[in-house]
Order: structure tokens, then sequence, then C-alpha cells
């Protein structure tokens, strides 16, 4: 229905635009709001689990809903179906990370080329990890 194609284009808006410099916490309600949009989504992803686009927007959704299992998970289809696609590689780092999987974590954050806008983030967060 055009109300959910509606959520759905904000939370893809939200996923790939990001914050923005005044990003704030979300209210109670934007959070639950947040929750069942992502749900609908995750819903709509399964079946596109061919889509190295789709898989890497539900791991973005995943990590932002600090869901780390299910965003490594679907943040691996996409790396499996184009290991080039821009940030995903920095994406399942942080995925690893949550998931307590450093060494994994450091192996893919190398891996992030000078091209990938995530790639200063990349050298720095590899900077904090290595003892």
């Amino acid at each position: 229905d055009q109300r959910r194609a509606v959520q759905i284009s904000a939370l893809m808006g939200l996923v790939n635009g990001g914050g923005g410099s005044e990003a704030r916490p979300p209210s109670i309600d934007d959070a639950r709001r947040f929750r069942a949009v992502a749900a609908e989504f995750a819903v709509q992803a399964r079946l596109h689990e061919d889509d190295a686009g789709v898989q890497r927007d539900l791991g973005v959704v995943h990590l932002l809903a600090a869901d780390t299992d299910r965003a490594g998970a679907a943040l691996e289809i996409s790396f499996s179906l184009e290991p080039d696609r821009p940030t995903v590689k920095f994406l399942l780092a942080l995925a690893r990370l949550g998931q307590q999987r450093t060494a994994d974590a450091l192996a893919l954050l190398n891996q992030v080329p000078r091209s990938d806008t995530f790639h200063s983030q990349a050298q720095e967060l590899m900077k904090t990890l290595r003892p």
C-alpha cells in the first residue's frame, strides 16, 4: 500500500543519507516506528537475497537496530554477491566487531579501498583496534 511504500522510502533515505550533522537520538515513538518499518523492510528484503544493494541496506537497518548477527548475515550476502560494492566491507567489519570477531573485522577494514567513502574511518578504527 502507499503508506508502507512511503515509510520504507523514508527508512531508506535515513539509511542511505545518514542522520546529518544535526542528528539526535530518536524519541520513543520514533524508535517504535523505526522498528516497525525496519521489520517490514526485512520481510521484503528476504525476497531479494540475490540483490547486493538490498542486502547492504538490510544490514545497515540491522546495525542501526544493534542486531549485529542479522546485520552480519545480510552484509555477508551483499559481500558475496558484490565484494567490491562500496561501503560493504566497512559495514561488515562493524557487524563483526559487534559480534566480538575482532580479527575478522581488522581483515575487512584492511581491505577497504581508498576510493571508499569510509576509507579514512576504516584506517582510524584499525589504529584503535591494533595493540
